[in-house]
């Protein structure tokens, strides 16, 4: 089983986007559209290997609080921020990475790599040797 990857991102279409290229090169995703649904789904104790999550989205709790709260629940969870917003105060937890967007796959895929996550092993099709 490949790595779970809990998407936070309140546009539509990003979201698809997103879910759909993380999906096709091997992660599982659980894409949510609240920081307030992720951190529920965190505090649940599914098994969550990575927090992607946009900075703003609507609601009260935007992803710098998503992440330092889901840290004190899982100290150890790898998150990758991503943003259009290009405001200079940022709050990021350790060892987190910080994507701009728009960002590229090949982006998304090396900062995940960054943080030892690898999505599942597809096994090769062909013909016997």
């Amino acid at each position: 089983m490949g790595s779970t990857i809990c998407l936070v991102e309140d546009e539509l279409l990003l979201r698809a986007m997103s879910q759909a290229d993380l999906e096709d090169i091997g992660f599982e995703v659980i894409p949510v559209t609240t920081c307030q649904e992720a951190w529920q789904l965190i505090g649940s104790g599914t098994r969550i290997d990575c927090l992607l999550t946009d900075i703003r989205t609507p609601g009260p709790m935007d992803g710098w609080q998503l992440a330092r709260q889901s840290r004190d629940l899982v100290p150890e969870l790898p998150v990758i921020y991503v943003s259009g917003y290009s405001g200079s105060e940022t709050h990021p937890v350790p060892g987190s990475i910080f994507l701009t967007k728009p960002y590229r796959l090949a982006d998304l895929e090396e900062a995940l790599s960054a943080l030892g996550l690898a999505p599942e092993v597809q096994p090769q099709i062909g013909p016997a040797l």
